[in-house]
């Protein structure tokens, strides 16, 4: 293969992990509305829906989160691997330091790369805030009816017994 081949798979595999670097950012603004709109949603109508309806629509936030998140995980894999392999073009071309980008790359202390570092924090507290939420309003639908808890005050009262 010739050298212009591995500068066009080079160029190729760059704007190949833009594109999926956009596609993660997209991703992260549309399930933030996802989840904002579907939460608004549930406590707009919650007076509307019966035990076992509010019960099962309160984890519509957290299932949005959670597959939405697995999907994110996997175009970070993909950018993982092409990231690798433009690694090993770059080593292949980059004999002598001709003018050759170094990209960052991971360290020997066994520790990979860390690719959108701040957006997976956001991604799990809106994780953990969308699973109180489903288990909470299951718990005000099923278990707080059936110990004839219907007021904040009636949990209050039951718990200083």
């Amino acid at each position: 293969m010739t050298d212009n081949f591995h500068l066009h798979e080079y160029d190729s595999l760059r704007w190949e992990i833009l594109e999926k670097t956009k596609q993660i950012d997209s991703l992260f603004r549309f399930m933030l509305a996802a989840v904002a709109a579907s939460t608004t949603w549930i406590l707009t109508n919650i007076d509307k829906l019966n035990d076992l309806g509010g019960a099962v629509v309160a984890w519509i936030p957290f299932l949005l989160s959670i597959a939405l998140l697995s999907y994110r995980n996997d175009i970070g894999n993909s950018i993982r691997r092409i990231g690798v392999y433009l690694f090993t073009i770059e080593d292949r071309m980059a004999s002598g330091n001709e003018g050759w980008q170094h990209h960052i790359r991971p360290s020997n202390d066994g520790k990979s790369l860390n690719w959108f570092g701040s957006v997976k924090w956001v991604w799990r507290a809106v994780n953990g805030l969308t699973f109180a939420f489903g288990l909470t309003l299951t718990l005000h639908f099923l278990a707080f009816p059936a110990m004839n808890i219907r007021t904040l005050g009636d949990l209050v009262g039951l718990l200083h017994r």
